[in-house]
């Protein structure tokens, strides 16, 4: 029986792992979850029965070292192994940083007038500097590099706004600066293979549009319907897995509602499909995917 081989890391019992396994056993393969590989059998490179073939990459190896989890990619590499999401620009823990992402998004060809203007800063002098040179100007967020979910992101206003609350700060090298930008809703668009296969509108807390999570998570979700908006994100999308080397990820897209301009906000190398994004828009991700190794064969 033919297999794909996960790497579901600390979350093996994650629902969406059942749903590959599903959809697996639907063609008549199996799903096996890989959390953690011994040290030493990495070390000496003995991996094959570990990783025979048809490896999705989910989730880092639980218990192994960022070494170790680099040794395996490489491994996969130098065997030719069919693999998912193996490849990404910058290694695995690089492309999940905000700002390493935009700074991609400015360079492509596509992208470039759809990346979201983001700045690094080590200090409070640093981010006074650019409101002074004016390559940011109030309100504008900060944002963590490796943050998710819409957690810890603070909105600042104006001057006495930011001394106040970048006053509380430890470290401002783990955030990114970005100006905010006042939207109507969000869009998640999934794309594998380079095709998008499904576009979800979200909405998130009407009464309070500072409340980033309920932004990320949309209090309300719809499949996208209008020609347009799903033809424009969903080619937004497909460019943003591309610059990532990405074969599965989700993509979240903005748009300023006043501008009606679009941004990509990030590409998720890990997204998941139980947000609503399955029950909305009808697209079986889990599916794709399985579809995806199959025609690699």
């Amino acid at each position: 029986m033919k297999e794909i081989n996960l790497v579901a890391g600390f979350d093996p019992e994650n629902p969406l792992n059942d749903d590959l396994e599903r959809a697996a056993n639907a063609v008549g393969w199996k799903l096996n979850r890989i959390t953690h590989v011994e040290p030493e059998k990495i070390r000496k490179g003995e991996l094959e029965d570990v990783f025979p073939d048809n490896i999705l990459w989910r989730r880092e190896l639980d218990g192994n070292t960022q070494e170790e989890n680099d040794m395996v990619w490489e491994w996969l590499d130098r065997n030719e192994k069919t693999t998912i999401n193996t490849h990404v620009v910058g290694g695995r823990i690089r492309p999940v940083d905000k700002y390493f992402q935009q700074e991609l998004y400015a360079k492509d060809e596509v992208l470039h007038n759809f990346a979201v203007p983001s700045f690094a800063v080590g200090n409070v002098s640093e981010l006074a500097k650019l409101l002074e040179e004016k390559k940011i100007d109030f309100p504008f967020v900060l944002k963590p590099r490796y943050g998710s979910l819409g957690k810890d992101i603070i909105y600042i206003s104006d001057m006495r706004d930011m001394l106040v609350k970048v006053a509380g700060l430890n470290n401002l090298e783990s955030m990114t600066v970005e100006p905010y930008i006042d939207s109507d809703y969000d869009w998640r668009v999934f794309v594998i293979d380079g095709k998008a296969i499904g576009v979800m509108r979200k909405e998130g807390n009407k009464d309070n549009p500072l409340d980033f999570e309920a932004k990320s998570a949309g209090w309300q979700k719809w499949n996208e319907e209008e020609p347009e908006i799903r033809d424009e994100t969903m080619r937004l999308a497909e460019a943003a897995a591309r610059v990532l080397n990405l074969e599965y990820a989700g993509v979240d897209i903005i748009r300023d509602k006043r501008a009606r301009k679009y941004y990509v906000l990030e590409t998720n190398l890990s997204a998941g499909w139980y947000n609503g994004f399955s029950e909305v828009t009808g697209a079986d991700v889990a599916g794709a995917l399985v579809e995806y190794f199959v025609k690699r064969l």
